[in-house]
């Protein structure tokens, strides 16, 4: 069919008989019963860019209500390319505010870097209570300045 709702090729007709059968039950039983429940948040940073280093990257800080059973998890990657931030390691996850970014499960590398990925994974065991992601910030330096937020 066209935008206007004209066939525009061959129509086929298949008869299903009474009791037609899917693949789908388009109800969302499927989605609901047997997926995993969460969803994930993430962001890239650059800072910086009246220096010709690139920032140091110390903590990633967040606020956030985490009712019984769910979480809320951070996971960071830096890289001084852009385009390729997505490809670069994982570091994470930090179960807790403040991570910081020079220790377990890290050290982040390469730091300083000119990019840093942030990305919150957010789950429950149950779908009816949920995690909130309220906010959060990163600290880091530029090159002979103090830290910033």
């Amino acid at each position: 069919l066209d935008a206007a709702g004209n066939a525009t090729g061959n129509i086929t007709t298949v008869p299903v008989g009474t009791n037609p059968y899917t693949y789908s039950d388009f109800t969302g039983y499927g989605l609901r019963n047997f997926t995993r429940p969460q969803g994930t948040f993430s962001y890239t940073f650059t800072s910086c860019p009246d220096s010709e280093l690139p920032p140091t990257w110390y903590e990633v800080r967040w606020n956030g209500t985490t009712p019984p059973g769910t979480s809320i998890s951070a996971f960071v990657q830096t890289s001084n390319d852009a385009a390729s931030i997505r490809y670069a390691e994982i570091y994470g996850p930090w179960e807790a505010s403040p991570a910081d970014l020079s220790d377990v499960p890290g050290p982040v590398a390469p730091n300083p870097a000119w990019f840093i990925r942030v990305t919150f994974l957010l789950t429950t065991e149950n779908r009816d209570i949920t995690p909130i992601l309220h906010d959060f910030d990163l600290v880091w330096e530029c090159a002979f300045q103090g830290p910033e937020k």
